[in-house]
């Protein structure tokens, strides 16, 4: 008959390797929650580039085929002194338009703080710099996000222009 310090050698050993098992086991289950994460990440940045892809084509469409925006962004052509020349109801039909599409380069902007989006991968930057002076001369108000980004743009902007 096996002695009593025998058997609790082995129940201690085979407690260790319980133990062990157990922590390969969690390694494991770690590991593949981290994979099926990066996986979700993955999954949610392409619907959300896909959503803005799709905002982004309706808004153009919209603007390229509208008898009431098109012929009012061509007489503007980025110009913002030109919106003098419209009238009172072109200009508000045009402060609409662009206050659509500060909304959306807003949206971006979010997206881009919740890691969804990389910026430096869009046209959303020059599309701000290019659209926000029409869009002010509208009287369209810039979003919070809008403005701070905007900011953070104006060191950078002024080290290029020291640059030429």
């Amino acid at each position: 008959m096996p002695s009593w310090d025998a058997i609790s050698a082995v129940a201690e050993l085979l407690g260790s390797l319980a133990v062990f098992i157990t922590l390969a086991y969690l390694a494991l289950q770690v590991r593949h929650g981290r994979e099926l994460l990066e996986e979700n990440r993955r999954v949610a940045r392409s619907a959300v580039y896909q959503e803005r892809a799709k905002i982004r084509i309706d808004l153009v469409t919209l603007g390229a085929t509208s008898d009431h925006i098109a012929p009012l962004i061509s007489k503007v052509d980025g110009n913002p002194e030109r919106i003098d020349e419209l009238s009172t109801e072109e200009r508000a039909r045009l402060r609409l338009w662009y206050t659509a599409v500060m909304v959306m380069q807003d949206n971006v902007l979010y997206q881009h703080e919740n890691d969804l989006v990389d910026i430096s991968d869009m046209q959303t930057p020059a599309a701000i710099k290019m659209t926000t002076p029409i869009a002010e001369k509208l009287g369209v108000r810039m979003t919070p996000r809008i403005q701070k980004w905007l900011q953070s743009q104006k060191p950078r902007d002024q080290n290029e222009d020291a640059g030429k």
